[in-house]
């Protein structure tokens, strides 16, 4: 049984960086594992296997002050020599990394059974996928996507599918024709959740990546919505599309992103943002929600409010760095471009570009939630928010801004 003081997970002491939060189950795990359990917009609870939908679980502060009580009266922390301290925590963190390793494990074989079983289902053969060959598959789909449409299915709750950058091999792989026509098999199977999409490893942007990546798309009111990467891979034998077409086939003068947005424990709705023309704070903001550089905008906080109940009034956010409203460095050199302005509500951009030392914190975003007076704008203008404005207004009218986080993000492909 762990100590008080200890992550039921890692099993590693609770600290200023790893501070206890309490899941809905009752049981307390350290903020690193909650990160790393995180699959899927849910997690799964290692002590009992609860599972959860991704929230703001609270620190629990009653435990914290217990365990500065406990500290403070034992006074055993500084008998113990500090050799003895860095084995202890080297072996704590080997449990920790082979009970996160282990879960992993164990949902990829849930998740690979789903899909097989889904994928034999739709292409109306009960033999394995791994027992097919290479060319049957992709035949199946070739005949199937010119038969008439299906009728459409508009529900929100439809089954997900990955997106992969990794160089692992699967079978078999969707041209980007066939997922744009949404015809026949290719629609069931993004309703079904089933298609993966990858990125061979030699086409990664940073060689830091070393893990399969890999990202949900879903069918959501008849569009296609891409999410942010995660650190997994796709199931085995999903239908593959290139991460580098979905990308290529966007149109760079008026892509449509999205923000993801919750509070006091659940999402709250979802920010639709218009990117144009195509500049380099656009093509920015289109890395960060899709993750493609390792960085995103998922899990961080909205920083501050700007002119709160005035013309005006905006809110800030965007710091994938560091999280305080002191980071968000630039990925790339921005080129020197003479952005739009704009006063009105709903206008997104850049608070800091352009300034002494703007590099630093040039992606963080700001969004106009009210008009400023007339005759006066903003500048640095690089988006503009479709829906969801009323929304973001709830949310600054919050004591506390730093509660509303970015739970999810990424890019909606056909619009």
């Amino acid at each position: 049984m762990n100590k008080v003081d200890e992550c039921g997970v890692c099993c590693l002491t609770y600290e200023n960086e790893r501070r206890p939060h309490a899941l809905p189950c009752g049981h307390t795990l350290c903020s690193a594992c909650i990160q790393k359990l995180i699959k899927n917009k849910n997690i799964s609870c290692q002590c009992c296997r609860s599972c959860h939908p991704v929230e703001h679980f609270p620190v629990n502060y009653a435990l914290e002050a217990a365990i500065k009580q406990l500290t403070s009266q034992t006074g055993e922390a500084a008998s113990v020599p500090d050799t003895v301290k860095t084995a202890v925590k080297s072996m704590r963190e080997a449990v920790g990394t082979m009970t996160t390793a282990f879960g992993t494990i164990t949902t990829a074989l849930e998740t690979m059974a789903t899909a097989l079983k889904t994928v034999n289902t739709e292409l109306g053969d009960t033999r394995p996928v791994s027992a097919k060959s290479q060319n049957e598959p992709q035949t199946t789909l070739d005949n199937s996507v010119n038969k008439p449409e299906s009728a459409l299915n508009n529900s929100m709750d439809v089954p997900e599918m990955a997106v992969n950058n990794s160089g692992n091999k699967q079978d078999p792989v969707i041209s980007i024709d066939k997922l744009r026509r949404m015809r026949g098999s290719i629609k069931r199977l993004l309703e079904r959740g089933v298609v993966a999409v990858q990125e061979h490893e030699g086409r990664r942007l940073r060689s830091s990546l070393s893990r399969s990546r890999s990202s949900r798309i879903t069918l959501e009111n008849g569009n296609v919505y891409l999410y942010c990467l995660d650190e997994q891979p796709p199931p085995l034998g999903a239908h593959t599309v290139q991460l580098s077409e979905l990308m290529g086939g966007l149109d760079p003068s008026s892509t449509l992103a999205f923000l993801d947005v919750g509070w006091g424990g659940s999402t709250k709705g979802r920010v639709h943002i218009r990117l144009r023309p195509d500049t380099g704070l656009s093509r920015q903001f289109i890395l960060l929600c899709t993750g493609q550089r390792g960085h995103s905008y998922r899990n961080t906080s909205l920083l501050s409010v700007w002119n709160r109940d005035s013309p005006g009034e905006c809110v800030r956010g965007g710091d994938y760095e560091l999280n305080d409203g002191n980071g968000g460095r630039e990925l790339d050199a921005l080129p020197c471009v003479n952005y739009r302005c704009s006063g009105k509500a709903g206008a997104v951009r850049t608070p800091w570009w352009g300034y002494p030392d703007g590099e630093l914190t040039a992606a963080q975003f700001v969004i106009t939630t009210r008009d400023c007076d007339s005759g006066q704008d903003y500048s640095n203008v690089f988006g503009e928010v479709e829906s969801g404005l009323e929304m973001l207004k709830e949310a600054v009218s919050l004591i506390d801004i730093t509660e509303v986080t970015v739970v999810d993000c990424g890019l909606v492909l056909n619009r």
